[in-house]
């Protein structure tokens, strides 16, 4: 076929055209799909230099040298979704008063990773876990497999040639504790520093070196949860014990200044913030010797060291409404008794305050020796916050500095039930002044009052039942349900 040569150089420059995309294609696609040595490779930051969005990284090793301190030192907290609040609220307590930048979370939860960083947090997710997406038992199968997930993750920054401070997230900061350890533990004489746990040494604070010695006892530790069924804190004990085959440089935290639960909340016998003794030579304090997430939530907000407002504003809501009641100090009644008065008294409040649909402020408690304590000596929390969680809150509520000032400044004079053992101090005198008021009677005399905080001065036997059958038959199956006889450290 003739073709005119008007035509013949449009064809030749189209022919020219779709080869050279073909041969580009080509070129691209033997390079394989990861293959980017064709491009500049970017230039790293230096140390301590965060890079400008720093919650997302697209591998460990980069979210290691991003996050970390020109001393080549990192603090790296592991949690799960069940510990999504908790680690909320150790940012809020702890991580942001004290200036501590040079941190990363990390997770084996999509859903929790994405949440930190939903709120400008750095995590990286280390790897994917379906356990992860729920709360373990303490000690249990998976809990233990979780845990020795940090040794891995440690590790591989240790051998990246990072140091690492690694922490729980159930912590409270007095102080920036990254730049407080390096001074602890230096180069010249130091490789672990561990926080003394009263019995043993604890894996929820201890920082690491990436020397030679760190690597080793990490490597050993990594064996141990691979090989066994123990968790990390007995595979970090058991090489402290014998890292001096291999030169470990050991050296214990000053236990004034780092304390356990035990050290810190019960020998001192510290329960409530507002009147708590002080600890001037404080830098951590690990909310641990106590089980459940629930029972470490409440100890810290009755020693107001939560922060955490969440979505439903736990704090900060204007409009919530409040109740809250006195236990009066037990006077000629054995140590069960005060405890069965106290947990009738607070049926009562829990009946009253969802009569007028207010939120109950909870009193203080008294042992069976008559000292002041927290609800954890009377029920178990887990029960009792699944139960009636949203629905009360830590007796000092009140003291928290996130509580609106107008909430803290409407609250009632004293309210007094009258009752066969208090018939003479109030105008609000029930039919049956021996079991108490009825729903019908309390909502009469109280459904209006407008007070943000109402305050009765006690409620020992002033509710006696639900005007409504069905109403009283679920109530009281509700309560049934977590009157389980507690002890502080929640033990069962």
């Amino acid at each position: 076929m003739c073709v005119p040569k008007r035509y013949s150089l449009k064809i030749a420059v189209f022919i020219l055209v779709i080869g050279s995309i073909i041969f580009l294609k080509l070129l691209f696609a033997n390079s394989g799909h990861h293959d980017q040595t064709c491009l500049p490779a970017p230039l790293p930051l230096p140390l301590g230099v965060h890079k400008p969005d720093a919650t997302h990284f697209s591998s460990f090793s980069e979210a290691v040298q991003h996050r970390a301190n020109a001393n080549r030192s990192i603090l790296m907290a592991y949690f799960d979704a069940g510990a999504l609040n908790m680690t909320l609220n150790f940012y809020h307590s702890s991580l942001k008063p004290h200036g501590v930048t040079h941190f990363l979370l990390v997770s084996s939860s999509s859903r929790a990773c994405a949440a930190v960083q939903a709120e400008g947090l750095a995590c990286f997710l280390y790897m994917s876990d379906a356990d992860s997406e729920k709360e373990s038992v303490y000690m249990s199968k998976d809990f233990v497999r979780k845990m020795n997930i940090r040794t891995y993750m440690i590790l591989e920054a240790l051998k990246l040639g990072f140091n690492v401070l690694h922490t729980d997230v159930d912590v409270v900061y007095f102080t920036n504790p990254l730049t407080e350890v390096e001074k602890e533990c230096p180069e010249k004489d130091c490789d672990l520093a561990p926080l003394w746990d009263s019995i043993v040494y604890n894996e929820g604070f201890v920082f690491i070196r990436s020397s030679p010695a760190g690597v080793r006892a990490f490597e050993d530790m990594k064996v141990i949860a691979e090989t066994t069924n123990k968790d990390d804190q007995v595979a970090l004990n058991t090489v402290i014990k014998r890292g001096h085959k291999y030169g470990l440089r050991f050296k214990k935290l000053p236990v004034t200044q780092y304390l356990s639960g035990k050290a810190f909340y019960e020998d001192t016998e510290r329960v409530f913030g507002n009147s708590a003794p002080g600890c001037h030579n404080c830098k951590v304090a690990h909310n641990n010797w106590i089980v459940s997430i629930e029972a470490k939530v409440y100890r810290f907000r009755e020693m107001l060291q939560w922060i955490h407002d969440g979505l439903d504003g736990y704090y900060t809501n204007p409009d919530r409404r409040y109740l809250t009641y006195l236990n009066a100090e037990p006077s000629n009644t054995k140590g069960s008794e005060t405890r069965d008065m106290e947990v009738k008294a607070l049926r009562n409040a829990l009946a009253v305050s969802s009569l007028l649909n207010r939120t109950l402020i909870l009193p203080r408690f008294h042992t069976k020796t008559g000292v002041q304590c927290s609800l954890l000596n009377h029920l178990r929390l887990t029960e009792f916050d699944r139960a009636y969680r949203g629905e009360y809150r830590e007796s000092t509520f009140l003291d928290h500095h996130l509580v609106p000032k107008h909430i803290k400044e409407s609250i009632s004079k004293f309210v007094t039930i009258a009752t066969d053992d208090a018939p003479d101090k109030s105008v609000y005198v029930p039919r049956d002044t021996k079991n108490g008021a009825t729903s019908d009677e309390i909502l009469a005399w109280f459904s209006g009052r407008n007070e943000a905080v109402l305050r009765f001065s006690t409620l020992y036997n002033a509710f006696s039942r639900f005007s409504d059958r069905r109403t009283q038959m679920r109530f009281q199956e509700k309560f049934d349900s977590v009157d389980l006889k507690g002890n502080y450290r929640q033990y069962i």
